[in-house]
């Protein structure tokens, strides 16, 4: 039961990260397989999309045993686990650096709103991922970021 993907291709892992259940989520990672941690539904989600989404305290532990295309994976809306990190400002630094670290590229993977980590984290005004990624965007990425936010103060 434990490897088991239902017709949507969702596990338990995804269930638990989902729901925010850490204590599941963290013996489940205790015993599932490689090719479970990396299974993602039909529109793209695997348990780290969640994990990250949810603000999850075990997701260094997935990150220890995550591939390398996991840690790439895009959701249907092109969205990585760091465009869902950067959108936590509860999420624990040392996971957004990671995962920058784990996949640099990331950093300018653009979902399709066209908007990347960094356009996350400067709607939210996550301090430390700013200040994390500033020296490593080219100067128009990050005007542009702060300018998209001004131009949707009013919704």
């Amino acid at each position: 039961m434990i490897n088991a993907v239902d017709l949507d291709g969702l596990t338990a892992l995804h269930f638990a990260a989902d729901r925010s259940d850490e204590e599941v989520f963290s013996r489940l990672l205790d015993v599932a397989s490689p090719t479970l941690i990396n299974v993602a539904t039909h529109d793209g989600w695997t348990a780290l999309h969640h994990a990250a989404r949810n603000g999850l305290k075990v997701v260094p532990r997935l990150l220890d045993v995550a591939s390398p295309t996991l840690i790439a994976a895009a959701t249907s809306r092109g969205d990585t686990a760091l465009h869902f990190a950067a959108d936590r400002s509860g999420l624990a630094e040392e996971v957004i650096a990671r995962l920058w670290r784990l996949n640099p590229e990331s950093l300018y993977a653009a979902n399709k709103k066209r908007e990347t980590p960094f356009d996350f984290a400067v709607q939210l005004e996550n301090d430390y991922a700013i200040e994390l990624w500033q020296g490593s965007l080219p100067l128009d990425d990050i005007v542009n970021a702060f300018v998209f936010v001004e131009d949707t103060s009013y919704m």
